[in-house]
């Protein structure tokens, strides 16, 4: 086994990988003086990868929340370089297994934003339908990013897990029916259709789209109403009237798909 360590490219790192959307390919096409290295073990991709990191001047980190940060930063800054529309997208839970999603597709010359609510789930049910709205969201663009506020989605995908259920009849490994695979089911053709690059953010991370989609999902769980509300007349059973539920359900977008330019 093979593991590269990318010093120039969209996202430096070392890899286990050289296909594939996890893989130090992606990292490196198109990216103008990419540079990397091969090795046969990871001590050695590491060692290498931060020797080079030390000589070219890059500051030293007090911790890896630090350095995850920096290096965070940088991949979205080459990303944004390279033409890339990059889509924010976070997720809040409540205790009350209450949850709410936002996205925010910072498009320079149209930016858009959406957001939802999602009642009685989890935080891993939450994660993937915010992933597969995002996918709806930017089928209609090309050379798309993805950066996420947590990792279900790109540590699926990085470690192939839809690809290897789908081609084992939708069971893993032991035979048994993966954890919300009716979600997994849309999400990876979806997938297969956009293309995207998975970014999971820092938790700390402090830029504007994150801040955007971060305030569009707490901000669908906050109260509507008023805190001092005026006594409610109760009606009689029969003169209630009885209310349409609203559909949850987001369509998908058939339209031709854009290409993204800056």
């Amino acid at each position: 086994m093979k593991y590269f360590a990318v010093i120039r490219g969209y996202k430096p790192g070392v890899y286990e990988s050289w296909a594939g959307p996890s893989g130090a390919q992606c990292q490196l096409a198109g990216f103008p003086g990419g540079l990397f290295m091969s090795f046969s073990s990871q001590e050695e991709a590491q060692a290498w990868y931060e020797k080079k990191i030390k000589d070219s001047g890059v500051p030293m980190f007090q911790n890896k929340w630090e350095r995850n940060q920096f290096k965070y930063e940088q991949s979205i800054e080459r990303y944004q370089e390279a033409g890339k529309l990059i889509v924010y997208v976070s997720t809040f839970l409540q205790d009350n297994r209450s949850g709410a999603w936002g996205i925010y597709v910072d498009h320079p010359s149209e930016p858009q934003h959406y957001s939802g609510i999602v009642k009685n789930t989890s935080s891993y049910k939450l994660e993937l339908i915010a992933t597969k709205n995002a996918l709806q969201y930017a089928a209609e663009y090309e050379n798309i990013v993805i950066s996420m506020s947590y990792n279900i989605a790109e540590k699926g995908f990085s470690k192939g897990w839809p690809f290897k259920w789908r081609k084992n009849n939708w069971k893993t490994s032991e035979g048994k029916r993966p954890k919300e695979l009716n979600l997994w089911k849309t999400i990876l053709p979806l997938f297969e259709r956009v293309q995207p690059i998975l970014l999971v953010m820092p938790r700390n991370d402090n830029a504007l789209g994150h801040q955007m989609a971060n305030s569009l999902s707490s901000n669908e769980q906050k109260p509507k109403h008023s805190s001092h509300r005026k006594p409610v007349k109760l009606r009689s059973k029969q003169s209630r009237k009885r209310k349409v539920p609203r559909n949850p359900q987001n369509t998908y977008s058939s339209s031709p798909r854009r290409t993204y330019s800056a």
